[in-house]
């Protein structure tokens, strides 16, 4: 089951006992229209905080920060997405997560914001 932020960030579970897949939501891709491009704002294994930038994404429209959901570390980036940003919806993960403390994500919505 996703969960998401308020900041249109969601997160769910690849399969059990991780990795987290974290990714956006329909409402901010719709906000941002044709996406352009996708930077990496982390190195693979930084550890971080909830609300810490680990990505950039640059819209004809925007660009933005995504941030990480909850504490924990950034395991592997979504290489084709990034070289494809286009290819972009609700269901693409952007990286790849390890949740510190998996009882921080019950404190997000069920309900996509």
């Amino acid at each position: 089951m996703k969960r998401y932020t308020k900041t249109h960030e969601w997160i769910e579970e690849e399969q059990e006992g991780g990795p987290w897949l974290v990714g956006i939501s329909q409402n901010a891709i719709d906000m941002l229209g044709d996406v352009v491009y996708l930077e990496k704002g982390k190195d693979e294994d930084t550890i971080v905080g909830a609300g810490d930038e680990v990505m950039v994404i640059e819209s004809v429209k925007a660009a933005s920060d995504i941030y990480a959901p909850v504490d924990g570390a950034v395991k592997e980036y979504n290489e084709d997405l990034i070289a494809n940003p286009g290819s972009i919806t609700a269901d693409s993960w952007l990286f790849k997560f390890e949740v510190a403390d998996p009882f921080a994500l019950e404190q997000l919505s069920e309900e996509e914001i």
